[in-house]
């Protein structure tokens, strides 16, 4: 039997009854109090008093109680207990019967479902989530419609709408279900099944953007508790808009930009950097840049690197790249809250240009030292046959007053041998000018052909000093102004032929060999050698080895010109007086889609 049950059955029988049972006169006089009277009193540490179990308006609902229509209950709190005390008029014994009951625990449970109440009453309505509970409308097991049942504040506030208990949405929102049907699927979905779901969606009738947590306390029914989100979506786009427009403006920049975060992985590459570096978006992002580029380690790079990591400071360099191999960059490093910004410039072109304009200057400088040099040793050689003519045009005179045709025919021969001689030093100077201003088109031309068209310029000179000449078989094609080219070769081979000296079995070698990695030809005399001392100086502007040497000396200067106005070098080797000399030189291949 339950609790109940068990209670009114030993209703019948006071003595044994664990609840206090009484028995008053029709004045309320006590004259009944059964044994658990005196215990729950002295188990609470009150007095025996029977009258505790009385209710505080017993005198006053005494009337009622005596008219013995019904029994008359009331709630008595004695001590920390509750009591249930149901009152009646017994007319045949001619008194009241009291029984009572302990309600203390259904007390505390009232008591605390009421005051849960209480706190989902002020959540309910002070809850910054608009909430609504809802029946799902089905239609053949697809659901069609919902009922609003009942909502908070906060719904009418964040949707703009009133009066919705009771009504359908479709009534609320006309057409919210052309215009949102994913709202029916979810809902019923969740109605049906019980699983919760969380959504975000939009609203055009309200124009609205809501973030949707939907469950279903029991079938068919469901509560939806959400947040108008339009303000949070709108920030969103905005951002969205505006990483847009930053990486459109990042990627049509021609500057190479990146980022990183603190662990050095890669966040952001553009394109340029993408191009640079011969690398793909996914080869790049989330790893690290040391581990994608370890040959940085160790430069100024990755001091600069860690210096705006770590330091915060901005960092500015010129770099070589060794990723971007051959090219330069003028790169800067930008510390960020979570990581640094890199940016590189290429100015290949400007250091390119900066250097090109260091060679012109040092090339300027090298021809203004020349010029001095040209204008003193023009000014002295010239001087020199000048004061001869002038000399011996007084003795003309003397010897025109004299009568003396003998002298007269002499001294004539003096003045022209002197204007001969200023005539080949002005021709000397008007070839060497020439070099550089008047060329002819670059062509393929074969090296061998070249030395075999200056050997038969100079076959008198070689036979008339018996010099044998040795030319190596298979000579390379080279790039150049053909005559220019014979011009140097010719130069070289008398240059040889002149200073051969006395050598017993004079011989001229030209050939190619090896120069520093580098092919070079070559052209050696066992002459008289070349002290080391004098190896720069002897392609100077009219620098002769003696002063009664042959020639102008300006034969090597021009050789010099002509080989650096095709791009190459020029040098001799020797180990000094009576060793014979080795003069190298460099030209450039031809191009492959060269011509002869």
């Amino acid at each position: 039997m339950d609790e109940e049950t068990r209670i009114a059955h030993l209703a019948s029988f006071p003595e044994l009854n664990p609840n206090p049972v009484l028995e008053l006169d029709p004045a309320g006089k006590v004259l009944y109090a059964n044994p658990a009277v005196g215990k729950i009193l002295r188990e609470q540490g009150m007095s025996e008093n029977p009258r505790l179990f009385l209710p505080g308006d017993f005198s006053l609902i005494l009337p009622e109680i005596l008219d013995g229509g019904h029994e008359v209950e009331r709630e008595v709190r004695t001590g920390d207990r509750t009591f249930l005390v149901s009152m009646s008029w017994t007319p045949r014994s001619g008194t009241i019967r009291i029984y009572t009951r302990d309600i203390t625990d259904r007390k505390q449970v009232e008591i605390a479902l009421r005051e849960s109440e209480r706190r989902f009453r002020s959540l309910f309505e002070h809850m910054l989530d608009g909430y609504a509970y809802c029946r799902m409308l089905f239609e053949d097991g697809r659901p069609e419609d919902f009922v609003y049942l009942d909502i908070n504040p906060a719904f009418e506030k964040l949707t703009g709408l009133r009066d919705v208990i009771g009504k359908k949405v479709s009534e609320v929102i006309p057409g919210v279900q052309e215009s949102n049907p994913e709202l029916f699927e979810i809902y019923g979905r969740v109605a049906d099944s019980g699983r919760p779901e969380r959504f975000e969606t939009f609203l055009p009738a309200l124009g609205i953007w809501f973030s949707i947590s939907v469950f279903s306390p029991e079938r068919d029914h469901f509560v939806a508790v959400f947040d108008n989100i339009t303000e949070r979506k709108r920030a969103e786009e905005a951002l969205r808009r505006a990483h847009t427009y930053l990486d459109q403006i990042l990627q049509t920049t021609s500057d190479s930009f990146i980022t990183l975060d603190r662990g050095w992985r890669f966040r952001y590459v553009n394109h340029v950097a993408l191009h640079l570096t011969g690398r793909s978006t996914g080869e790049l992002l989330d790893r690290t840049i040391w581990e994608v580029f370890p040959e940085i380690l160790g430069t100024p790079l990755e001091e600069a690197y860690r210096t705006a990591m770590e330091k915060g400071v901005s960092v500015r360099l010129e770099n070589l790249s060794r990723v971007a191999r051959g090219r330069w960059f003028d790169v800067e490093a930008h510390p960020m809250e979570d990581g640094i910004t890199i940016v590189a410039h290429e100015v290949t072109d400007r250091k390119a240009a900066e250097a090109e304009r260091e060679r012109l200057i040092n090339e300027l400088m090298q021809k203004n030292a020349e010029l001095e040099r040209f204008t003193y040793t023009v000014s002295h050689d010239l001087k020199s046959p000048l004061i001869t003519i002038k000399g011996f045009l007084g003795f003309l005179e003397e010897d025109v007053r004299g009568g003396d045709a003998g002298r007269l025919i002499a001294d004539l021969s003096r003045i022209r041998q002197a204007a001969d001689k200023m005539q080949g030093l002005l021709e000397d100077l008007l070839q060497l000018s020439r070099v550089g201003r008047i060329v002819n088109p670059p062509t393929r031309v074969s090296l061998g052909e070249i030395t075999k068209e200056a050997t038969d310029l100079v076959a008198g000179e070689i036979l008339k000093r018996g010099v044998k000449i040795s030319i190596a078989p298979g000579l390379p094609d080279v790039y150049g102004d053909r005559a220019r080219l014979v011009e140097v070769m010719q130069n070289l081979l008398e240059n040889a032929v002149k200073f051969m000296g006395s050598q017993a079995e004079p011989r001229i070698e030209i050939g190619i060999g090896e120069k520093g990695g580098t092919s070079a030809f070559f052209i050696r005399d066992n002459g008289i050698g070349i002290d080391p001392r004098y190896h720069d100086r002897i392609f100077g502007l009219f620098e002769k080895l003696g002063r009664n040497s042959e020639g102008s000396g300006v034969g090597l200067a021009l050789v010099k010109r002509i080989i650096e106005y095709h791009g190459g070098q020029i040098w001799v080797e020797s180990e000094g007086e009576g060793k014979g000399s080795t003069f190298w030189f460099t030209l450039p291949p031809p191009p492959a889609e060269a011509k002869e």
